[in-house]
């Protein structure tokens, strides 16, 4: 049996990252803009790890549809990681452009 002794002799397997756009349908992130992401986190002994991330404005949700839509604010926006029912609500947002989902995502990302 071999034991690791390093940080370096770990074994990572990559993450699977899937990215989705302003429809919020699922994207390479190339050609279009990215609203949202999901990861999994290889933990080792076959544990994955789900994350969830939202694109946000000034420490809120980003309407793409809202009245900050218009402006040049993208590389003001950054990621913010949420939980499953928020990354699920704004996502549903994206592609139906019901507001209830927007109300269930910008709750979801006060409660935490």
């Amino acid at each position: 049996m071999k034991f690791i002794t390093s940080e370096n002799e770990k074994v990572n397997k990559p993450s699977n990252e899937l990215l989705f756009d302003i429809k919020g349908e699922q994207t390479d992130g190339v050609k279009d803009k990215v609203y949202s992401k999901s990861l999994s986190v290889y933990l080792g002994n076959d544990k994955t790890q789900n994350k969830f991330f939202i694109r946000t404005f000034n420490n809120v949700p980003f309407d793409p549809l809202g009245s900050e839509s218009g402006r040049q604010i993208w590389n003001r926006t950054a990621f913010r990681q949420v939980s499953k029912n928020t990354f699920e609500a704004y996502n549903s947002y994206l592609s139906t452009k019901n507001k209830i989902f927007w109300t269930k995502t910008n709750r979801g990302y006060i409660n935490g």
